[in-house]
């Protein structure tokens, strides 16, 4: 499953490196949910399957955090290619295309996580969630779907704060904005495990609130500290709510369910 996804994303890399219209942007964003649907629950279970029982929650970590720290380093890497090389508008996704392919080769040493079958049938596996992990699911899953607001509304109105009402222009310089925001959530993450169980969620859910004040008074008054400080709130407080959330829903769910529902709670956000 992991090599099919990586494959799609290489698809989607080379519809946007040929794309010449609205129609194959908009067919290489179709590509892309596919892609990010296969790899993503698929690969954060597989990190946390691949390592022993007593090494679970570096192993989630390990797992959301790169997750954060990838979404993060992606628009510093295509900020510095668009700054500072020729060929703006394709050679992110010509680089796109070489780290899959990198991806790919490093994939092949990667051991298997479950026992396959002599003659495996493939099929599409159904949402659906255990009676034993609704309880935990539906406040986890408001938790993670709140951050995952924030983290979209700022990735797409960011970059217009940034050259529109602070003056930036260095598309590098942006970019680093962004994956500012994404370290913070892999911070975020980090420090989860010290904060009272049942206070993580409502901690993270606070940090989010006072992240999105300072955006807005950003926009009020053309402050960039307002900017950055709440680039750094909303980025601790999606960590928190993100990997709180995963860290209860893994510890509620079946072995053998846990990559429906993970696959379950990834949709939802």
């Amino acid at each position: 499953m992991l090599t099919a996804g990586l494959i799609v994303s290489a698809l989607l890399g080379l519809i946007f490196l040929c794309a010449e219209g609205l129609a194959m942007l908009l067919l290489g964003r179709l590509v892309s949910g596919i892609s990010a649907g296969i790899f993503t629950g698929t690969a954060t279970v597989a990190v946390i399957e691949s390592s022993p029982q007593e090494s679970r929650a570096k192993a989630t970590l390990a797992a959301t955090a790169s997750n954060k720290l990838g979404l993060g380093l992606g628009p510093v890497l295509s900020g510095s290619l668009v700054e500072f090389l020729p060929w703006p508008m394709r050679l992110p996704y010509a680089a796109h295309i070489v780290l899959i392919v990198l991806a790919l080769l490093l994939l092949q040493r990667v051991p298997e996580t479950v026992q396959i079958a002599e003659r495996p049938t493939l099929r599409m596996q159904r949402i659906a969630l255990p009676r034993e992990v609704r309880a935990a699911f539906i406040p986890a899953a408001l938790a993670g779907f709140a951050g995952f607001v924030v983290v979209g509304f700022f990735a797409a109105v960011s970059p217009q704060l940034m050259r529109g009402v602070l003056g930036y222009r260095s598309t590098l310089l942006i970019g680093l904005a962004v994956f500012l925001l994404f370290a913070c959530s892999a911070f975020g993450q980090a420090i989860e495990k010290q904060i009272v169980q049942r206070m993580r969620q409502r901690v993270g859910c606070a940090l989010l609130i006072a992240g999105l004040i300072c955006v807005a008074c950003c926009a009020c008054q053309r402050s960039s500290v307002a900017f950055f400080s709440g680039t750094v709130l909303c980025g601790i407080g999606q960590g928190i709510s993100f990997r709180a959330p995963l860290g209860e829903i893994a510890n509620h769910t079946p072995a053998l369910r846990r990559a429906e529902v993970t696959s379950t709670f990834f949709v939802v956000l």
